[in-house]
């Protein structure tokens, strides 16, 4: 199970100053803070960054054995185990945290915007 947190914080007391400021915040606004969520999000993504700007932590040796498992050869080595196939080792090295064969949690990234609220989030 993937779990995903993020303090919204900042957006909230934006969102609240410009309430104080104005009334309510207008449709094409939230629509425009939705938008600037998704595209960082995607960014953070391709990066393999936190919000925070962190890295990523690295693939456990679990998932990147489940990667390659049906990516190795017929060939055993000297000491029993199997070599990967050139496609094993394309998978390996193009495999980033988080981000599982379809790709669709990074590329699957929508937002809902209403008066009041701006949703983000992943199908």
């Amino acid at each position: 199970m993937i779990k995903l947190q993020f303090d919204d914080a900042q957006v909230r007391e934006l969102a609240n100053r410009l309430h104080a400021l104005g009334g309510a915040i207008s449709r094409p606004a939230m629509q425009d803070i939705g938008e600037q969520m998704v595209r960082s999000t995607r960014q953070r993504f391709a990066e393999s960054k936190a919000p925070d700007g962190t890295p990523w932590e690295p693939n456990s040796e679990t998932t990147l054995a489940r990667l390659v498992a049906n990516h190795r050869s017929k060939k055993k080595t000297r000491t029993g185990g199997r070599t990967l196939t050139q496609k094993g080792v394309q998978r390996l090295a193009a495999k980033k945290p988080l981000i599982g064969e379809s790709k669709s949690l990074s590329t699957q990234i929508h937002y809902q915007a209403t008066d009041t609220s701006v949703t983000v989030g992943s199908t």
